[in-house]
């Protein structure tokens, strides 16, 4: 008996020691990867993330597509095809009440983002990948319907990612600059996260994931409390071109939603 457990701990050991090498897997499901996409390479990609709280929720439906331009530098384009609030704490113009007696919904298309990002330091043994993003964001929505600042942000974030056997780090902070149409004061936002990616096959990856910022100073977007949310999720490589990840997640601070939800579908061209 002793031997056949020595034995099966032996076949284990062997097993986990045998699994790949992890490759530069790119983003998470929630966090950014400072490695841009192979140049020549286009990435398609489509995203559902739904947020939950008793008598109010949200869903926000976006493409983006993403081209390696140089090796170091990749471009994209990301536009939200549909926003949706709705729930029984919703007025029909979208500002949320705290009473539950009314019921309405407000949906639109979504704000449109276009961004760069540029790898300036590559991963050595020692030191992690970096990358810088600028992000600008295009709104397409009035500010009435409560589904965006209906004004042009700007967003500037610092990214890096480390790459250590099977398992990938990856670090962003970021500070956006939002738009403020005459008589609104909104609060720029402070924001990171940090994402821990392991590979238990070439095809598949779980993810662990923190995400924080300051929030927006305006009562029908979101509460008046920072953010600071958590998700598990999972990545599955289908076929060689071809990736499925999500993640579900909850809001760890006090402000609202408390359930989070978040698929995404990649197809990867040239």
């Amino acid at each position: 008996m002793r031997r056949l457990r020595g034995g099966g701990m032996s076949l284990l050991l062997m097993a986990v020691v045998s699994l790949p090498a992890m490759a530069k897997c790119g983003n998470a499901v929630v966090v950014d990867s400072a490695f841009p996409m192979p140049e020549g390479r286009m990435k398609l990609s489509t995203k559902i993330k739904y947020e939950a709280d008793p008598g109010f929720y949200k869903y926000t439906h976006s493409l983006t597509l993403a081209y390696g331009v140089r090796e170091r530098l990749e471009v994209g384009i990301s536009p939200e095809v549909y926003k949706a609030i709705w729930g029984e704490d919703v007025h029909t113009g979208g500002k949320r009440v705290a009473t539950t007696g009314n019921h309405g919904s407000v949906s639109s298309f979504g704000d449109i983002r276009l961004y760069g990002k540029y790898l300036f330091f590559k991963e050595t043994s020692l030191i992690p990948a970096l990358s810088a993003k600028y992000t600008l964001k295009v709104p397409t929505t009035t500010d009435h319907k409560g589904l965006s600042t209906g004004e042009i942000d700007h967003k500037i974030a610092l990214i890096a990612s480390k790459l250590c056997d099977r398992i990938e780090l990856d670090l962003n902070l970021a500070y956006t600059y939002v738009g403020e149409p005459e008589s609104k004061v909104y609060s720029h936002e402070i924001s990171g996260a940090f994402a821990f990616q392991y590979a238990f096959t070439k095809r598949f990856m779980g993810t662990c994931e923190l995400t924080g910022k300051t929030d927006y100073k305006r009562e029908h977007l979101t509460t008046k409390e920072s953010i600071f949310d958590g998700y598990l999720g999972a990545k599955y490589k289908a076929a060689k071109d071809f990736e499925v990840k999500g993640a579900l997640g909850t809001r760890l601070s006090e402000a609202e939603p408390d359930y989070l939800g978040i698929l995404s579908l990649r197809w990867y061209f040239l």
